[in-house]
């Protein structure tokens, strides 16, 4: 076995790594700390320093520059006029050394005569007014002056003199010595710049080193500060501190800069750099040593390990492993060689099954999946005999039984043998396992069809698909062959395998019929329907003929799941789809497309005789076929249909318009009547746009207040106002008024009706508010509530929320039922009533005998009012049942002790009838339409009026 090689180990170079990094992070941490401490440290020791410099240096030339002024003032006192002749006379030679801080002195005679007191070639500035001034007050003058070709700068020191000299206005001006007024010297190793208040550079120490004019520029911002800069020589660290020198002198601020290089200024932490990389080496050079012994150590035996596994992998399962380490890898290396012994005796088993799998599933039927397994499985698991079988899940009968022997060929026997009921019970029991027996064991009947002599052992492995016991798999061994222990999980597994591949067939046909076949009524579903109509559009246009679609939906199928319950509910439409099957061509196909809707498609329809008298006959039929009664959860129901029919090519030539155009003519159909059918036009399709955008401005109206409330009277025999119905409006702001018949519908259909209800309800409060503010005593007035509405579970909270809101007392008010209120449960409709009737609301019942439910519930439910119906009354001088109608709803409204109001009074004839059945109150045009609020509101307050002249 070769050593561990630390370079080419994975796991050795990670310790390794490891290793080094634990030894030299904290070392470069702590390098890069102390490194960065130091930086700081040098950066702020010398930022002070040059702070500090630079303060001494402004000192010290006040100092020098006191010096001077002491000095010209000595030598003022000395000049001498002689005959228009200036001399200079020093007291004494000593006081020749003054002269040593000049390079020239100067006379200036009221600023017009200018003499050269040391040297004869010396030129003397010009003094402006404002100097001279200064100077003639007595103040010392100091002026900076830049010679430009040379970009140097010169300081010259004016003081006026002395009065008892007896000159005319004089001024001594002295030129300094740069080297005496400066002393670059004193400042080494800093650079030094002597720069004016313009920014301009009176003295550098190094002109060769610029100080650069952005740098200038900062030192105008402050009275002191720091300065950082780069030249291509290298990075500088600097401060400035400006010179007072205004306090003392006749003059501008002057601004000394001082600077030092970085290299000079960190110069101490170079050793630092110096000496630590070879201490980081050496760390890493020990690290690196130790760990590769450590290493060594410890991974050479999963070294051994990996090469091992490697091998394996390639299919060399001889491997074996030796470690005598007297550890874990010692005991690793044990369960390694189990493993390896075990895996070279299944490996077989499981390379035959994995073979095994690929045929079975890629197999196309049941008997060739029973052929490959009867050839594959003897030669894995050794067995003498192999049988598969079919079991009835109904009867349990063992059929089409086929064996293969050992060196034989497959025998198939036709025989059917009866399974007892212990039999069938151990195969469920052990559905998930393997069931071993004997020649006169369990399952004897099906073992002795073998017809096997001397001793055999089988393992008996039942085969359940979809949870229904469907085949059996015995395994026989004769003796003196044993079953190896592997058979009984590999025959298991084998089973489960056949199990899947015998499953295909069955799956891959519930799974066509769920994705194409509605689960209720056993119908084709929209995809079918959709291939269909192409393959049908298709065909028509080849045999020039035509194809109709029809679109079917049931009337109030609602109204049957809600009163008998959804089982009913499906019943009914199981049946249904019966019944179209029925009603339809063997050729023509029958569809539900969801809920209670569905489809026919009717093709070869060719242009003679008529086409559409056919269409129209199957249309018929359908009607009249669902007409007849169905006995629907012990109940005999009548149910209507409406149909909507549109034609290929007259109204469409795609499946997508031929369906939108059905059901837009189904829509049409029912907005007639229900119970009929409607074939397609283009006008439908105008009319189902109008609504949609009906729709959507009704989703606005409210708030940008376009619906309005209006009253119609409700009057006695008097004719006396007694209260009135609150009617919606709807005045469209491009439309014009908008017919209740049209967006009412639609506000049911989309669920608006709930919230256009409330918005009534809250404005009539308001309404009979204002009444009441000024004075009026407004009338009861009626609000319709929709069935919808009714049926929602915060109604009563809503109502009673309103009422609180607006302050109104509940007996102005009147709620109108519809009865479809009573389709569902009863008594959760006498509940609801009786907690409106709680509020002190008062309850009646709208467009009375148009229902199927009234009168039988009439007598349990809480009602004060009922309102007779228009429809009877429109037609009450010609229709002697409407007038029968009448007398009977009145009668039975007297008898209950409730009131009743008749709608819809036209002319005196129908008011004369009514008034001859004791009818006491009335509404319709004969007394007024709908009134605006403010016009309800004036007709209120003249019939007050007239109500009080009559009194």
């Amino acid at each position: 076995m070769r050593k561990l090689s630390v370079i080419h180990n994975k796991v050795a170079r990670r310790i390794l790594l490891s290793f080094i990094l634990a030894a030299l992070l904290p070392i470069g941490i702590l390098g890069i700390l102390s490194y960065r401490h130091v930086d700081l440290q040098l950066h702020e020791q010398t930022t002070q320093s040059l702070h500090k410099s630079t303060k001494d240096y402004t000192l010290r030339l006040i100092d020098r520059l006191t010096i001077v002024e002491n000095t010209l003032h000595v030598l003022a006192n000395n000049v001498t006029n002689t005959h228009e002749t200036f001399n200079l006379t020093l007291p004494n030679e000593n006081n020749q050394n003054l002269l040593n801080q000049f390079t020239n002195l100067s006379l200036v005679i009221s600023n017009v005569k200018k003499i050269s007191l040391l040297t004869d070639n010396s030129s003397v500035p010009d003094l402006s007014q404002a100097e001279l001034a200064e100077v003639n007050t007595g103040k010392t003058l100091i002026k900076s002056v830049i010679d430009i070709t040379s970009n140097t700068g010169q300081l010259l020191m004016g003081v006026p003199l002395s009065a008892k000299q007896k000159l005319a206005t004089g001024i001594l001006i002295a030129e300094l010595k740069p080297e005496f007024i400066w002393e670059a010297d004193n400042v080494v190793p800093n650079n030094l710049w002597i720069i004016n208040q313009t920014g301009q550079l009176l003295f550098a120490s190094e002109p060769a080193l610029p100080l650069p004019p952005p740098i200038r520029a900062l030192t105008n911002k402050a009275y002191s500060g720091n300065l950082t800069w780069q030249t291509p020589s290298g990075s500088y660290l600097g401060a400035y501190r400006k010179v007072a020198l205004n306090s003392f002198f006749s003059t501008t601020e002057f601004t000394v800069v001082q600077a030092q290089s970085k290299e000079l200024a960190f110069g101490a932490i170079q050793q630092f750099r110096l000496i630590y990389p070879p201490v980081i080496l050496l760390a890493i050079l020990i690290v690196v040593f130790l760990s590769s012994r450590l290493i060594a150590k410890y991974l050479n035996p999963l070294e051994r390990l990996n090469t091992a596994t490697l091998r394996i992998a390639n299919g060399d399962l001889d491997t074996y492993v030796s470690i005598h380490s007297q550890d874990e890898f010692e005991n690793l290396a044990h369960s390694f060689n189990e493993m390896t012994r075990r895996l070279r005796s299944q490996f077989d088993i499981m390379a035959t099954m994995a073979e095994i799998d690929r045929n079975i599933l890629s197999a196309l039927n049941a008997e060739e999946i029973i052929t490959i397994a009867l050839d594959r499985m003897p030669s894995i698991l050794l067995c003498d005999l192999i049988s598969i079988a079919r079991i009835n899940p109904e009867t349990y009968q063992v059929s089409n039984i086929h064996t293969r022997r050992h060196n034989h060929d497959t025998e198939t026997n036709d025989d059917t043998i009866k399974l007892t009921l212990p039999d069938v019970l151990e195969l469920l029991a052990m559905q998930d396992s393997v069931i071993f027996t004997e020649d006169n064991g369990k399952l004897s009947a099906y073992i002795h069809v073998f017809g096997n002599r001397g001793y055999w052992q089988y393992l008996v492995i039942p085969i359940v698909v979809n949870n229904t016991l469907s085949s059996i798999i015995c395994l026989g061994y004769q003796s003196p062959n044993e079953i190896p222990p592997e058979a009984s999980n590999a025959a298991r597994n084998f089973g489960d395998r056949i199990a899947v591949a015998l499953s295909n067939a069955a799956w891959e046909e519930k799974l066509y019929q769920q994705a194409h076949y509605d689960a209720l009524t056993k119908l084709p579903n929209r995809l079918v329907l959709n291939d269909r109509l192409v393959q049908e559009i298709a065909r028509a246009k080849r045999d020039d003929s035509q194809l109709a679609v029809f679109f079917i939906d049931l009337d109030r199928f609602k109204a049957i799941n809600d009163s008998l319950g959804h089982a009913a509910g499906d019943e009914l439409l199981v049946k249904v789809a019966q019944v179209l099957v029925g009603a339809v061509r063997a050729t023509d196909l029958v569809v539900r497309i969801g809920g209670d809707e569905f489809v026919i498609v009717m093709g070869d329809l060719h242009n003679k005789p008529y086409p559409m008298r056919t269409v129209s006959s199957v249309a018929e039929k359908i009607l009249d076929s669902l007409k007849q009664p169905l006995i629907i959860a012990d109940h005999p129901i009548t149910v209507t249909s409406s149909l909507g029919i549109a034609v290929f090519p007259k109204d469409a030539n795609t499946p997508q318009d031929l369906l939108k155009n059905a059901d837009a003519a189904l829509y049409h159909a029912k907005s007639e009547g229900r119970a009929n059918f409607r074939f397609y036009s283009p006008e439908l399709n105008a009319a189902a746009l109008e609504n949609i955008m009906l729709e959507q401005e009704l989703r606005g109206a409210i708030t940008r207040g376009e619906l309005q409330v209006y009253f119609q009277p409700k009057v006695n025999l008097d004719r006396r106002i007694v209260g009135a119905e609150a009617l919606i409006r709807w005045q469209h702001a491009k439309l014009g008024m908008v017919s209740p018949a049209k967006f009412i519908p639609i506000a049911e259909q989309t669920g608006l009706v709930v919230e256009i209800g409330y918005w009534v309800l809250e404005q009539t409060c308001l309404w009979i508010k204002n009444c009441l503010s000024q004075g009026l005593e407004p009338v009861r007035i009626s609000v319709n509530l929709s069935g919808l509405e009714f049926k929602r579970p915060e109604l009563v909270d809503v109502v009673a929320g309103i009422l609180a809101k607006t302050g109104i007392d509940p007996k102005y008010i009147e709620l109108e039922l519809t009865e479809s209120v009573t389709v569902g449960s009863i008594n959760t409709c006498i509940t609801r009533m009786n907690e409106l009737k709680n509020l002190g609301l008062t309850l009646s019942m709208d467009d009375f005998g148009t229902g199927f439910s009234s009168l039988s519930y009439l007598r349990n439910l809480p009602l004060d009012v009922i309102k007779i119906d228009q429809a009877f009354v429109k037609q009450l001088e010609s229709d002697s049942s409407s007038q029968a109608i009448i007398k009977a709803i009145l009668a039975l409204a007297h008898g209950l002790d409730m009131k009743t109001v008749v709608e819809g009074v036209e002319n005196e004839n129908q008011l004369a009838f009514l008034k001859e059945q004791q009818c006491t109150i009335f509404q319709g045009f004969l007394f007024s339409r709908p009134l605006p609020r403010e016009e309800f509101l004036t007709l209120l307050k003249a019939e007050s009026h007239n109500k009080i002249l009559a009194q």
